[in-house]
């Protein structure tokens, strides 16, 4: 080859166009401030939240009513809450379907919801005869409203404090959509780590599992990011999510109609405690 057609003699005769490797770098520029675009509205949307609380929480607690909390709600306008109310006409039929195509039973069993929401689950396993019916949140409207609606509940930061119930209460611990399985998998690494906002999820499993007893059945079902009604991550079985569960003894079950959804629930796991 003649040197004048590779000057810079490279071996394949062909040289790195400035201009593609400047849009390379923009384009990756870009992703990371998007991403880090992403992780800073979602640290300000928490720090409201916890202002709102902070703000509302003593007079949740003194007020004795459904309808006295509800008329709260709308002068709040508490946007959390009202994804909850939203999702209801969904909700009221999860657990149902799930019992109904599992063929568990609640009967006569201590139920406990991890992250209620707007307390379908709860309200489904009074009816089906659970002997008792708990739910665990951080969020004070969310334990406000579902103890104003007959059940009983602690609150407490479900990510990072599970730990501090007492073990073995419970036959029946549900977890759907309270914990985003993509937010594992980041919580170990980026500079979103020092505010602590998941835990590390083998010390979360063993947290929920230690508070069902022996015989007693824990089921979850995480929720999955996604944007423009695609999840984010396809096959979430080739997740690290996916992969510690199995090992810990999970089961995945098959899609299961009125209860798991796209994009968002597509997979629910469930395990028999032993011990």
């Amino acid at each position: 080859m003649d040197v004048a057609q590779n000057p810079e003699g490279l071996g394949n005769g062909l040289q790195e166009d400035p201009i593609q490797k400047m849009d390379v770098e923009v384009s990756r520029l870009g992703t990371l401030l998007n991403s880090k675009a992403h992780s800073i509205n979602h640290v300000l949307q928490l720090l409201r939240k916890r202002w709102r609380w902070a703000r509302y929480e003593r007079t949740l607690d003194k007020i004795a009513t459904v309808t006295e909390f509800q008329e709260l709600v709308r002068a709040v306008q508490d946007p959390a809450f009202q994804v909850y109310e939203h999702w209801d006409a969904f909700t009221k039929h999860d657990l149902a379907c799930f019992l109904d195509a599992t063929s568990l039973k609640v009967e006569g069993r201590r139920f406990l919801d991890v992250g209620p929401g707007y307390g379908a689950a709860l309200d489904v396993a009074k009816q089906r005869g659970a002997s008792s019916t708990d739910f665990v949140d951080y969020d004070p409207f969310v334990c406000a409203f579902n103890r104003l609606k007959g059940h009983r509940g602690v609150r407490l930061d479900i990510r990072r404090n599970l730990g501090r119930m007492a073990a073995r209460q419970y036959d029946f611990v549900w977890s759907k959509a309270t914990f985003t399985a993509d937010r594992f998998n980041e919580s170990k690494t980026g500079w979103l780590q020092r505010f602590k906002l998941y835990p590390d999820f083998e010390t979360l499993l063993s947290d929920l599992e230690r508070l069902v007893v022996p015989g007693g059945t824990s089921v979850f079902c995480p929720h999955w990011h996604y944007e423009n009604g695609q999840r984010k991550i396809g096959d979430v079985m080739k997740t690290r999510v996916a992969e510690i569960l199995l090992r810990e003894g999970y089961t995945s079950l098959p899609s299961i109609e009125g209860h798991n959804f796209e994009p968002m629930c597509p997979t629910t796991f469930i395990k028999n405690v032993t011990a």
